[in-house]
């Protein structure tokens, strides 16, 4: 059958491009040869090198159009020395398209546990107080922990199905020099976890926590500060105990650390050995806590300057500060600056 006006052959295995006719004339172009098999082959290679590299990017978390983002404006910072007072303030916003949770880390504090350490072992008495806290999403379900503190102690939760803060415990008295036993009932979501110890320092006080929550990697942040002012006052540190400077506290410094979903934090002082209790991940101690995307947050604290090994604060000197935020899904985001003392 031989070949109508518009139809191709195939010629040694390669196509031709179709006969068409040239508009108005009446006359049939020339067959025109289609791209060379090695052509077509280096067009294919490229094609589809270029989609393994975007889908690399996507999985690597490099090209993030479809992922959450994590970005933090700092939108303020003083450091400012009044008299005997020493304030810290920081004020940031959540640029990004995820919640996080954001600490700080300051040249300006020590890591609280150090402070505990140069405590003087025969008195006077300062008073310690440490705060454990943690953000993470839980599945639906029922989560136990277990805290004990050598003065009394409350596991504090915020998060869907509860009001506010809420104290499991209900007083400090539930974790006086005996291990309480605290449920964290889930219906799914982000919650925010705070163990507040108090505890005078001599032998055989210190500060334990320990259970089982969720996901491959949970992160602490462990804030030390003075047990003295408002911090026994149940009420008052029950309506928001990731901020110290409402109990009128000083604060020495903290530090973050990584576990998996089951932990036992054990941190004793009187040996003169607390830091050997905790394998810190980083020096960054200061709970500014959770921040929805397009929220600003701001803390203040009083620091402890110059005492039990926390730098002194002197007008004019530079500090480094850090900023770390944290996503719910192994992402962080972390910015370094530079602040200066004001008097």
């Amino acid at each position: 059958m031989g070949l109508r006006n518009g139809d191709v052959a195939l010629r040694d295995g390669q196509k031709l491009l179709l006969s068409v006719m040239e508009r108005g004339g009446g006359k049939t172009l020339r067959n025109k040869r289609a791209l060379s098999p090695l052509l077509a082959t280096i067009i294919l290679i490229a094609i589809v090198v270029s989609t393994g590299i975007v889908v690399y990017g996507m999985i690597s978390g490099w090209i993030t159009k479809f992922s959450p983002s994590i970005e933090l404006q700092l939108s303020s910072v003083d450091f400012v020395k009044a008299g005997d007072k020493s304030l810290l303030s920081v004020t940031v916003k959540n640029v990004g398209t995820t919640p996080v949770f954001v600490v700080v880390g300051s040249s300006a504090v020590s890591d609280g546990l150090s402070s505990i350490d140069a405590m003087p072992k025969g008195g006077p008495d300062p008073g310690v107080g440490v705060t454990f806290y943690t953000a993470v999403y839980l599945p639906a379900g029922s989560y136990t922990l277990q805290g004990w503190a050598g003065d009394g102690g409350d596991l504090f939760v915020r998060g869907p199905g509860y009001s506010g803060w809420v104290g499991l415990g209900g007083s400090f008295s539930v974790a006086n020099e005996k291990w309480a036993t605290f449920t964290i009932n889930s219906q799914g979501g982000v919650y925010e976890i705070v163990f507040h110890a108090i505890d005078s320092y001599g032998p055989n006080e210190g500060a334990r926590l320990q259970g089982t929550l969720h996901g491959r990697t949970v992160r602490w942040v462990i804030l030390v500060w003075n047990a003295r002012g408002e911090s026994t006052n149940y009420g008052v540190v029950k309506s928001n105990p990731i901020d110290p400077i409402k109990w009128n506290v000083k604060v020495y410094g903290g530090l973050y650390v990584e576990t998996g979903a089951s932990f036992n934090f054990d941190i004793w002082w009187g040996d003169g050995n607390a830091s050997g209790d905790v394998q810190k991940t980083g020096d960054e101690g200061l709970i500014l806590g959770v921040v929805e995307p397009g929220s600003t947050v701001s803390r203040t604290w009083l620091i402890a300057s110059g005492e039990y090994g926390v730098p002194g604060a002197v007008i004019g000197n530079k500090y480094s500060l850090t900023v770390k935020a944290f996503d719910l899904e192994g992402g962080s985001w972390s910015k370094a600056f530079t602040i200066t003392c004001n008097g």
